[in-house]
């Protein structure tokens, strides 16, 4: 799972593309073992929201709504995602985990790469659909797209499924279907009555989990919310494929730990916006003073 902002014209605000890549209805294992083949669905979501944790888990709830349809049993969802502080790896993430997923019954699985950026299929599955656009603007076939609504419902009307002129292999080929939604930045976003989903730009304070930053596999099992799961690697023995992690058999090297991460408070939008105004202007205070250190440096060489 991946987002990316993609610049698709030059006047406006920027488009946020959030990318995941839905792996899902494998087949039996064949004798002798070896990959089975799989499902794989693009879902791409436009907005104007930048990427955060409530994104993240909008997305995550959508999904398993929408695959809940398809696959009446699920009951376990898997995500693999880089290390982003704000929007993945950190209390906000790890708060939503514990607590939405106990509502619809689901278990989430989270591991991380070691990168704080992974690149990887969902690169180009983000570069998709922008090329395609600017091609399209570019020989006079589209309009310029403005908005992240434009874009939504171009790709919607141009990309309704994958193409049938190549074969699309491997895992991470999209042998399943497009799906496109776009979410609201808000309350006051003016697409807010078309949009797929509204986001809460309420700031939500969690408890978070100690030494997250080098940890990198998290999950949300348990049935008493709001508890999250921790360890410092992901293993994939008999035991933790069934989420019976207390019977791993290297529970000694990857001991698992319990953090409860209630939600602390919720602040109000006008109380957000403060906040937010605050975080920029002690990050532009930063980035000062880091300059001002740099030229003191250079001054004396």
């Amino acid at each position: 799972m991946h987002a990316e902002v993609k610049g698709t014209c030059e006047v406006g605000q920027k488009c946020n593309e959030y990318v995941c890549l839905v792996l899902h209805s494998p087949h039996d294992t064949q004798e002798g073992g070896g990959p089975r083949e799989v499902k794989c669905d693009y879902v791409r979501i436009w907005s104007t929201a930048g990427t955060s944790a409530e994104f993240h888990h909008q997305a995550l709830r959508d999904i398993h709504d929408r695959y809940k349809l398809i696959l009446p049993d699920l009951d376990e969802i898997h995500v693999w995602s880089d290390g982003h502080t704000s929007t993945y790896k950190g209390s906000p993430n790890f708060g939503r985990m514990a607590a939405w997923p106990k509502e619809r019954g689901v278990k989430i699985i989270q591991n991380f790469f070691v990168e704080y950026h992974a690149c990887g299929p969902q690169d180009n599955a983000g570069k998709g659909p922008r090329i395609a656009m600017e091609q399209a603007i570019g020989f006079g076939n589209a309009p310029n797209l403005y908005n992240y609504h434009e874009c939504y419902k171009w790709c919607r009307e141009n990309l309704p499924r994958p193409s049938v002129s190549h074969a699309h292999t491997g895992t991470w080929g999209c042998n399943g279907e497009y799906v496109w939604w776009c979410y609201a930045n808000g309350e006051a976003d003016p697409y807010r009555s078309s949009a797929t989903q509204t986001l809460d730009l309420r700031h939500k304070d969690y408890r978070g989990v100690p030494g997250s930053s080098c940890m990198y596999s998290f999950s949300a099992v348990s049935d008493d919310a709001p508890l999250v799961k921790s360890r410092l690697m992901p293993c994939f023995c008999s035991r933790c494929r069934n989420s019976e992690f207390h019977l791993c058999f290297f529970r000694r090297l990857w001991r698992m730990n319990d953090n409860t991460c209630e939600l602390k408070a919720t602040l109000s939008i006008d109380e957000t916006k403060e906040r937010s105004k605050g975080a920029r202007e002690k990050a532009k205070e930063r980035k000062k003073r880091r300059a001002e250190r740099i030229n003191a440096v250079a001054s004396t060489l």
